[in-house]
């Protein structure tokens, strides 16, 4: 995709201002007068050093780009509701986040962003910065309405051990292959560290796994009770509980909770953060990345070993889940992708958004190396929101290469073949709701705190008087369809 856009601009090398902007309407820049300020709505907490953060900003995009920037912080919580808002009145914002938070596909589907697939054109720096996987996941039937912040794409998990632990009873963490293989050092835990739970069950059953497990190539977390899967080296539509093996796994997690490998008032608490960040487990799963372990130190004080244990994949869902969207009443379009494009290849410019002034905010210890300064205010802690996170400063305890690690894991990541379908679930909305509320009834299957003798197959048949074969035809057939049409 890069290569065909770079000749599409080579081709009009005299092309300057795009006039048709995938049927949104005919939207060009004021020419003289004041330079446009670009209105930039992002989730997360006011910054009190913001101001001096743009005043050195637009020294830069004043010159490069003809126009400056405005961030305005909205908090997390409100996020969604704000946006929601300002798509239904026609809010004149000329930049957002979309992703994980205000929805990408929903946000396309009210028309609340705009297409850039001619602005695109115009950016062939920022076309080349984004991988190919990324741009074809940022499609939105065909069209593309926000530019992938590049991160970690590659979904995978690795189970995280404490290292104090691990030394102490020489536990070889290489050993372990699948989770189940963790179950010598829980006993130990168990045993002899009373001020420690030996699991956490963060991530339910999906967590019990191995590289040799079937890849899930979609699950509707939201919904949760279908996915799409790989059967007989076909893609197919699944029954998510029988595709992971529910049965099984259930019964191992209960075991374990009998055992005391599991807090025994797992079923009650609905946050444990605290004890996660405190390091109160001895193991538990996180999401892969390289420098997993600096993060969760800086985060923590604790020190940690990490084994993966699934396979990386990677899916439209990891790719949109942070995004810049041009809002589709913005006044100058054509400046507004090029100032996206400053954020994705102008390491100056993005590390001054992330990490603010040299001397007043951190101290360069290393050519791409900081250290922030202590009560220097200004640490919004989100480089993931605002650009390509592979141009950020590297941070205390993360690795010289960890960026290259991470571009080499998406690199080598198995990209989903369903990657950018959007379904349409319209015609099986109340099929979902009542297969969402079975999953509901029988979550303790997730976290081992009841004994599932006999409930798991209550729930299949529950699942199935709920709609769940029209459900898994209905995604079939546009799984079909989409990959007949790839």
């Amino acid at each position: 995709m890069k290569k065909r856009f770079l000749k599409i601009v080579a081709a009009a090398a005299a092309f300057v201002m795009v006039v048709s902007m995938c049927g949104c309407g005919n939207k060009t820049a004021t020419s003289g007068g004041d330079i446009p300020t670009l209105k930039w709505l992002v989730p997360g907490s006011s910054q009190p050093g913001l101001d001096e953060v743009l005043a050195e900003v637009n020294k830069i995009t004043a010159e490069t780009i003809g126009a400056k920037l405005d961030i305005q912080f909205i908090d997390e919580g409100a996020y969604d509701e704000k946006m929601t808002v300002n798509m239904a009145s026609g809010s004149d914002y000329d930049l957002c986040f979309t992703g994980y938070i205000n929805n990408y596909a929903k946000a396309v589907r009210n028309q609340a962003l705009y297409c850039m697939d001619d602005l695109l054109k115009t950016t062939p720096a920022l076309v080349e910065s984004i991988d190919d996987y990324a741009w074809e996941a940022s499609k939105y039937n065909g069209k593309i309405y926000a530019v992938p912040n590049m991160q970690i794409h590659a979904s995978s998990m690795c189970l995280a051990f404490r290292k104090d632990l691990v030394d102490k009873y020489n536990f070889d963490v290489l050993s372990v292959k699948k989770t189940q293989d963790i179950e010598p050092f829980l006993e130990l835990v168990a045993k002899n560290e009373p001020n420690y739970y030996p699991y956490r069950t963060n991530f339910g059953l999906k967590a019990i796994t191995s590289m040799d497990e079937p890849p899930i190539y979609f699950h509707d977390y939201q919904n949760g009770c279908y996915a799409i899967g790989e059967v007989d080296g076909k893609v197919k539509a699944v029954e998510y509980g029988e595709y992971i093996n529910t049965k099984e796994k259930s019964a191992l997690m209960h075991e374990w909770f009998k055992k005391g490998y599991i807090r025994p008032d797992v079923a009650t608490v609905t946050d444990d953060t605290q004890a996660y960040v405190s390091g109160k487990y001895a193991v538990w799963v996180e999401a892969y990345k390289p420098g997993v372990e600096a993060e969760y130190k800086n985060n923590s004080g604790v020190g940690i070993e990490v084994v993966p244990i699934s396979k990386p994949i990677i899916d439209a869902s990891s790719v949109r889940a942070t995004m810049i969207g041009i809002g589709n009443n913005c006044k100058h379009p054509e400046l507004a992708i090029k100032m996206i494009e400053q954020l994705n290849t102008n390491k100056e410019i993005y590390n001054l958004i992330c990490y603010v002034i040299e001397g007043v905010h951190y101290n360069k210890v290393g050519e791409n190396r900081i250290e922030f300064i202590h009560n220097s205010n200004y640490n919004p802690n989100a480089s993931w929101k605002f650009g390509n996170q592979f141009n950020a400063y590297l941070l205390p305890g993360q690795a010289d290469d960890v960026w290259e690690r991470t571009k080499e894991l998406n690199a080598s990541a198995l990209v989903s073949p369903v990657s950018g379908l959007d379904l349409n679930l319209d015609d099986v909305r109340v099929e979902l709701t009542q297969c969402n509320n079975v999953s509901q009834r029988y979550a303790f299957l997730q976290n081992g705190s009841s004994d599932p003798k006999g409930a798991y197959e209550v729930s299949v048949q529950e699942t199935k008087e709920a709609g769940i074969d029209k459900i898994i035809e209905t995604v079939q057939k546009q799984v079909d369809e989409f990959l007949k049409n790839k």
